[in-house]
């Protein structure tokens, strides 16, 4: 009987160990597995960095040499220019102005519709004051003095309310005693600016009706309206020599000469009130 125990015990032990072996055999295999996983993925990693490198390498050489004939075409233009300049002087010169001439251009303001656009934009709510005075000297009161000038102007226009929305003040270009400097008035909205100007007949008659308010243009505004301004006080003036050369008398006015025939249509018309057509 304690034969038949003792083999038992060892039976039972026996199989303890070999269910833990058969355990750490299946340990074994999957570590196995999972370090033949990292191997592949290494190779593939590695497979995948050769074939960047090679790519790399291509892209370089694509580059040297598109570099490369880069420089012969300028090799070739270089020595096209020195023949042309060989052979016409003149007309190598007048090509080496016109970029010179196209940059001045641009710096001169010769910019795209869209650029216009975007400065006009920021110039919306910008009203420009002329002649109206300034301290002599570099007073630091200048701009208080500023704003209560234009608190006047707003109350003589009934507009005085709008004092409270402007957002800045401020004399534009460099101080010259000779010279009184315009002043900028930028208003909270373009609407408030507006208004102002819709009012600004109201100055005449006033304390300030030798002051000038305009919107705040661009220069090529600026420069459009002062071409339509010339060419209608051309045309003015053409119609007046006109008119003087035929010896006419402008509509409404009397003739003061008595000889002078009287209008068609009016017999008892008074020959001092009579109107030429």
């Amino acid at each position: 009987v304690a034969n038949e125990h003792i083999s038992e015990d060892v039976l039972a032990r026996f199989d303890l160990s070999h269910g833990r072996q058969n355990a750490f055999d299946d340990q074994i295999k999957s570590l196995s597995i999972i370090v033949m996983e990292i191997k592949t993925a290494l190779e593939h990693v590695k497979e995948t960095m050769a074939n960047n490198n090679e790519g790399r390498v291509n892209q370089f050489v694509d580059i040297m040499r598109e570099q490369e004939g880069q420089q012969g075409q300028q090799q070739q233009q270089q020595q096209q220019q020195q023949h042309q300049q060989r052979a016409h002087p003149q007309q190598q010169q007048q090509q080496q102005q016109r970029p010179q001439q196209q940059q001045q251009q641009y710096n001169g303001g010769y910019h795209d519709n869209q650029h216009l656009d975007y400065l006009r934009f920021g110039r919306t709510n910008n009203l420009i004051i002329f002649r109206l005075g300034e301290c002599e000297d570099n007073s630091n009161d200048q701009d208080i003095i500023d704003r209560a000038d234009v608190g006047n102007i707003l109350r003589e226009i009934e507009q005085g309310d709008l004092i409270n929305k402007i957002k800045d003040i401020v004399r534009l270009g460099k101080k010259d005693g000779g010279k009184i400097r315009p002043l900028k008035v930028v208003f909270l909205s373009s609407t408030d600016r507006e208004t102002v100007i819709t009012n600004a007949y109201k100055l005449k008659g006033n304390v300030h009706y030798r002051v000038s308010l305009c919107r705040d243009l661009i220069r090529e505004d600026r420069e459009m309206e002062k071409a339509i301004y010339l060419r209608k006080k051309q045309e003015r003036q053409n119609r007046e020599e006109e008119i003087a050369n035929r010896g006419e008398v402008r509509p409404g006015n009397a003739v003061e000469d008595e000889s002078a025939p009287l209008p068609i249509n009016t017999p008892d018309q008074d020959r001092n009130t009579a109107v030429v057509n």
